[in-house]
């Protein structure tokens, strides 16, 4: 009986070649499409999710409207003083975090390798739950020209070396290690995976870059700080019922 089914659909494929032809390629082009579809819309909903307080962290985002288009533009982050201000005004808001991404060059010795980075404050390990294998998240980014690296980074940049306490030199500023970050495991995958960070009061001991530190200056850097803070339950629960999704 199978063999019969199978000698029936041979002829008709053979009968409408270019039909069957058309049909074959567009479930060999369909089914690996939605598969890939699907894997990365699940990457998507699993990012951050390690996070103890996920539900606790939002994102600050900005609406920009032209004054002569009238175009409006959506961005994904926020004037330099705002995070301070918010956290200092509002008592709901536990935590708040700047983040300053940068690509460059990063050299120790003779050794020189590329690298993504953000400028990002002391709080970030109080906001969000990386570990790290060596430092302490409370002081590791605290003082002016301290760095944290990725163990991976670390290890592609320092080999079997202890990356503690050495210099990692850039075109910008010269910057000490005092953490290295654990190997993220495969349920720990986040948007914010950078192979390095390095304290925000490095930008305002920088002598060219003083104004970010300028509680009155809004425009200085206001398409490029990304800004999150932690929201105790009862502010939580508001701004869920007031942005749902």
């Amino acid at each position: 009986m199978f063999s019969n089914y199978l000698k029936v659909a041979f002829r008709i494929l053979l009968r409408h070649k270019s039909f069957s032809a058309i049909n074959i390629l567009g479930l060999a082009i369909g089914m690996p499409v939605c598969l890939l579809l699907i894997l990365v819309i699940d990457g998507q909903r699993n990012l951050d999710q390690f996070n103890v307080n996920k539900d606790r962290v939002f994102r600050i985002t900005t609406r920009v409207t032209e004054r002569t288009s009238g175009t409006v533009h959506d961005l994904a982050t926020a004037p330099a003083p705002l995070g301070p201000l918010l956290k200092s005004e509002v008592d709901e808001i536990e935590e708040a975090v700047r983040l300053l991404g940068f690509s460059s060059a990063a050299k120790y010795n003779e050794k020189l390798m590329s690298v993504d980075g953000f400028y990002a404050e002391e709080s970030f390990f109080r906001i969000f739950s990386f570990a790290l294998r060596s430092g302490n998240p409370e002081t590791a980014l605290k003082s002016p020209f301290s760095a944290v690296i990725s163990a991976d980074f670390g290890r592609r940049f320092f080999g079997d070396q202890d990356p503690t306490g050495r210099v990692l030199t850039f075109s910008f500023v010269d910057v000490v290690v005092t953490g290295v970050l654990e190997d993220p495991s495969s349920d720990q995958q986040s948007h914010l995976d950078r192979e390095l960070l390095i304290s925000f009061s490095t930008l305002a001991a920088q002598e060219n870059k003083p104004a970010i530190s300028d509680p009155e200056n809004w425009n200085k850097r206001a398409g490029s700080i990304n800004t999150f803070f932690s929201a105790l339950e009862v502010m939580h629960r508001w701004l869920n019922r007031r942005f749902p999704g």
